[in-house]
């Protein structure tokens, strides 16, 4: 995947879930992300288990899932998703310097494009108890449902309601937090309010099409139904 892809392109999860195998055991821990081309970066305390994993080299697994709604048939067997999931395999190494501040405020501006440059400056002591990791990917998979079932002669005769319940995830009204000095609080930022996602339900193939090597990879593919324009 090219770096400089537009920035439409970028994935649309606020987060994945990263899978591993510790001691013979399965592990699956939920973390926020950061994307720049093929790779993901992810922050957490040193101390912590999965960047421990992710600083040995292991390979280890990143899902991500998009679920746009439930599919409701005439039978049972037909009941479905609408939804879009990938799936991605890489190693993981931890990053330093230069490269492990640069992480740590993609994985910020993920989130809020720009309001890294209005923080306090981070410490030294943050900074130190912080790990960033890195995990390129090198090979991945994606899965898409976007189809209806279709109604039977068997299915005829009954007649329970069929459709699609959308599952929307939409940001609510941003409040702020008291501030300590009893001052009014700053006015509420631009890359805040409002908080919407600037791409469609496809960016899960944009994401991931290019690794796979796909034709036509960056055009994403109709909106699902029960998914939000």
């Amino acid at each position: 995947m090219s770096a400089d892809q537009p920035a439409h392109h970028t994935d649309r999860t606020p987060y994945c879930h990263i899978s591993f195998v510790e001691e013979g055991e399965p592990r699956l821990i939920p973390t926020l992300h950061a994307r720049e081309g093929e790779r993901l970066f992810f922050h957490g305390s040193r101390a912590s288990r999965l960047m421990k994993v992710l600083g040995s080299g292991q390979t280890v697994c990143c899902a991500f899932t998009l679920l746009h709604g439930f599919v409701l048939a005439r039978s049972a067997f037909a009941h479905n998703m609408t939804y879009a999931a990938a799936i991605g395999f890489g190693e993981g190494r931890l990053l330093e310097g230069g490269e492990h501040l640069a992480a740590l405020k993609a994985i910020s501006d993920r989130m809020f494009p720009g309001r890294w440059e209005s923080l306090r400056p981070v410490t030294e002591q943050e900074l130190n108890a912080t790990a960033v990791a890195e995990v390129t990917l090198r090979d991945a998979s994606a899965k898409f449902n976007d189809v209806l079932p279709d109604t039977r002669d068997i299915d005829l005769p009954y007649t329970p309601w069929t459709g699609v319940f959308p599952l929307l995830t939409v940001p609510g009204a941003p409040f702020p937090m008291a501030d300590d000095a009893g001052k009014e609080p700053a006015p509420t930022p631009a890359q805040v309010a409002p908080f919407l996602w600037e791409n469609g339900p496809g960016d899960l193939e944009s994401f991931f099409a290019p690794i796979r090597g796909d034709a036509g990879a960056g055009e994403a593919p109709a909106a699902p139904p029960g998914s939000h324009p």
